[in-house]
């Protein structure tokens, strides 16, 4: 593992980041993989790739334990599923995934895009539109011991956001009702994906004494 990278943020609390080292797949090739949810069933990370792994585990596996969108100074978007989507695919680098309580679906380029047809994408814009770097996000209260969410962050190629998934947090409960005890239970998930993807052996330490999250 990477060394941890800690950001100081102007209200006094600390984000944490731990880098994940995106490998491209052995499916497809260079082109990477194009396809529906049905032909990736049972693929190793190996053979998908890191990004399109991750996000399988993310949208399909857990689907019912994230929330996600962009997650800015000012604005922050907690998008949530009601079911196991029906449509998770990749087409010229792009995976989408629909939203099947809505019908409405995102997009996100995880792995090299060329354009469709004649359409063809300039090279320096295809590198700027691929996810070029993914980490989970830690952050820390102003105590500097008490963590407050657990997330996971893509960015494209030029060093913008793409999205943040949202990850159970110990201090709310699935309906996001602040609990008066932490559920350290609800850390499973950030543990599993962080031995899976950056091979985190121990799980990181829980503080010893945690006070309640403040109320918004």
């Amino acid at each position: 593992m990477k060394k941890t990278r800690i950001v100081r943020n102007l209200d006094g609390t600390r984000t944490e980041y731990d880098e994940i080292p995106i490998r491209a797949g052995t499916l497809g090739g260079v082109k990477g993989f194009n396809g529906p949810l049905k032909r990736i069933q049972g693929k190793s990370e190996k053979e998908l790739g890191t990004l399109i792994s991750l996000c399988r585990d993310l949208f399909v596996e857990n689907w019912d334990q994230i929330r996600f969108g962009p997650c800015i100074e000012g604005a922050v978007f907690e998008i949530s599923m009601r079911r196991k989507p029906e449509l998770f695919s990749m087409l010229d680098g792009y995976l989408t995934v629909e939203l099947p309580h809505a019908k409405d679906h995102f997009h996100l380029c995880l792995s090299e895009t060329r354009g469709l047809g004649k359409q063809k994408t300039p090279r320096a814009q295809a590198k700027v539109r691929q996810c070029g770097r993914a980490a989970f996000v830690r952050t820390v209260g102003k105590d500097g011991c008490t963590p407050r969410a657990w997330s996971i962050r893509l960015w494209n190629g030029k060093g913008e956001q793409m999205a943040t998934v949202f990850l159970p947090n110990p201090h709310l409960s699935g309906k996001l009702e602040h609990l008066k005890k932490p559920d350290w239970s609800r850390l499973e998930l950030w543990n599993d994906l962080r031995r899976k993807y950056i091979g985190e052996k121990v799980p990181q330490p829980l503080p010893a004494d945690v006070p309640m999250l403040e109320h918004a």
